[in-house]
């Protein structure tokens, strides 16, 4: 009923005036109450409003809900007694999370400056992730792009080892632009320096292309690669390298020519095969040279051109000038170079050579290869006439040192030994003596069969004629002189031999033993049948058999020659008065003849 009344709320400002005196009353919580409640205020208003049986009403009415609120209490306190427990135990729960929380709020707040740290970092990273992400995903759209850039130097080295160089060129030009366009990326860099790996790989293998046998095409497209490639600085270095390269393959065939090696036979050098095997390595030699040197002077000329140099600008007139001398010479010095060695390899081999044959098979093969590459400008013919003109002279000299060795060796034992000219000079048991002059008309025949008489004298002339048959074959015309006056200096020592071998038998008195008289005879007729024969005859055939019509600068040679001989051998000029009467000859009979 009180509530009922409170709800009819009375008006409040005729009742200002109670309020107050009632703050002015009241002390403490009650004044605070009637000052700031407002339900304390409406319910005093509510008395104010009450007539005055229902005010002395009031207190019992207000025991009375009391009691019954109390009672309501007792009773809902006892039914949810539980509920209150739960209750009370849920508040202090609810109390200590209250702490805890508190306590956690406290950490929390103190790790949320460390938190937010983590948090920006993960944002950068998330950040960079991102990045990270977007950049795969291009590749991926890309990657068909990247993975022919990637395959570029294994692609390289395959062309490389295969021999596609024309698309090993494609792919360095490619990866060189790649380079100029990208050249900060690593990956672009690394794929650069692999491919120049290959480049140079490529760089070996074409230069050993030129290190081996190779036609003019290929030459050709292998020179047009290695311009392109721009690893030499000018052309005059391009061509020294081909020349340099040619040059080691003709060294490479060179060295499979059959070696020269000494032989040597019971302890002595074995010169007749020494000079075959010279002869064959000469041979071989000359055919490697021409074929070698043909094909590199037409592949030179062909694959590099003086006319690429020419330029009409003035200011480069000089700088084009001198690399075409530059160019120009640097074949003609290779040339140079060949022909010093080819020349060096003959000299050296000739030596050994000692048959005039071989010696005339050879320079009619260096004629061929002569003028062979004298088609492409190389006629080196006349470098080489002299060399075995020379060879010519000593080999010549040589036989007839051989010759002349024999005769003399005939009179060094026939001397040393005692021998009487009877035994060895003349092969009859009876001779006339000889007259001064040969009779005029014989023909060499007949002076040729007149030294059989003679073994001594016919051995040499053999040997001589010999020597004269391969003189045939190969007789220098400048070699006349020489060959004559070495043979005649031969025929004055054999002279001179002679008379030291005579003297005892000519100073020695004939009228006292018929056997002196006869040993001179043979000895007169000995010398008459040398110096009347087979001089006279042997350079009869050298300037008639063999050089014909040629001038001698000494004419009176011959002449001079036998007055010579006849100082030597003075008993040609006492066959004057020798009568011309048959002299029997008894030979003994322990003479052989």
């Amino acid at each position: 009923m009180a509530l009922e009344a409170l709800s009819a709320r009375p008006n409040l400002e005729d009742n200002e005036e109670l309020f107050s005196r009632l703050s002015l009353q009241l002390t403490g919580s009650q004044k605070q109450l009637i000052e700031t409640s407002q339900w304390a205020r409406d319910y005093v208003a509510t008395l104010t409003s009450m007539s005055l049986e229902d005010l002395h009403a009031q207190p019992h009415k207000l025991t009375q809900e009391d009691s019954a609120v109390e009672r309501e209490i007792m009773t809902l306190a006892f039914k949810e007694y539980p509920t209150f427990i739960r209750a009370e135990k849920c508040r202090s729960d609810i109390g200590d999370s209250f702490v805890k929380m508190e306590d956690q709020l406290n950490n929390l707040s103190q790790s949320l400056p460390d938190f937010e740290d983590l948090c920006k970092e993960f944002s950068t990273e998330a950040k960079a992730l991102t990045e990270e992400r977007q950049k795969t995903e291009k590749v991926l759209e890309d990657l068909d792009v990247l993975v022919d850039i990637f395959e570029i130097p294994q692609l390289m080295d395959t062309c490389v080892r295969n021999g596609y160089y024309s698309e090993a060129m494609d792919l360095t030009s490619h990866v060189s632009l790649l380079l100029m366009r990208y050249n900060n990326i690593p990956i672009i860099q690394n794929i650069h320096e692999k491919v120049q790996r290959s480049s140079d790989m490529m760089l070996i293998q074409l230069i050993s292309l030129l290190r081996g046998p190779i036609k003019l095409p290929a030459a050709m497209n292998v020179i047009g690669y290695l311009r392109q490639m721009s690893s030499f600085e000018t052309e005059n270095e391009l061509r020294i390298l081909f020349l340099r390269c040619r040059g080691d393959y003709l060294n490479q065939r060179i060295e499979h020519v059959k070696k020269v090696s000494t032989v040597e036979l019971d302890g002595k050098t074995d010169w007749q095969r020494l000079g075959r095997d010279s002869f064959e390595y000469i041979k071989q030699y000359i055919d490697v040279i021409r074929e070698q040197v043909f094909e590199i002077t037409t592949q030179y000329s062909s694959m590099f051109s003086d006319k690429l140099y020419g330029s009409t600008d003035d200011s480069t007139q000089s700088g084009t000038t001198e690399m075409l001398l530059t160019a120009g010479a640097t074949l003609s010095d290779y040339i140079t170079y060949i022909l010093e060695e080819m020349r060096r390899t003959i000299e050296e081999h000739l030596v050994n050579i000692k048959d005039i044959s071989q010696l005339s098979s050879l320079l009619t093969q260096l004629m061929y290869c002569g003028m062979s590459l004298g088609r492409v400008g190389l006629d080196f013919r006349s470098l080489f006439a002299m060399r075995f003109q020379d060879a010519m002279l000593k080999l010549t000299q040589s036989l007839i040192d051989d010759a002349k060795k024999g005769f003399l060796d005939a009179i060094t034992k026939a001397k040393t030994e005692n021998i009487p000219p009877s035994q060895w000079m003349a092969t009859k048991s009876s001779s006339k003596p000889p007259t001064e002059e040969t009779p005029e008309g014989q023909s060499r025949q007949q002076i040729a069969s007149q030294l059989i008489e003679y073994p001594v004298i016919a051995v040499f002339t053999n040997a001589i004629l010999s020597l004269f048959n391969e003189l045939r074959l190969l007789a220098p015309i400048a070699l006349v002189q020489p060959i004559n006056s070495y043979l005649e200096a031969a025929h004055l020592e054999i002279a001179q031999q002679i008379q030291i071998y005579a003297a005892p038998y000519l100073l020695t008195d004939s009228s006292t033993k018929q056997n002196i008289k006869t040993e001179q005879i043979v000895i007169r007729s000995f010398a008459s049948g040398y110096i009347r024969s087979c001089v006279p005859y042997l350079r009869q055939c050298l300037l008639d058999g063999i050089y014909a019509d040629v001038y001698l600068e000494d004419i009176s040679s011959s002449d001079r020659l036998e007055s010579e001989m006849k100082d030597i051998l003075p008993v040609l000029g006492e066959l004057v008065n020798v009568k011309e009467e048959a002299i029997e000859i008894q030979a003994p009979e322990e003479q052989t003849v």
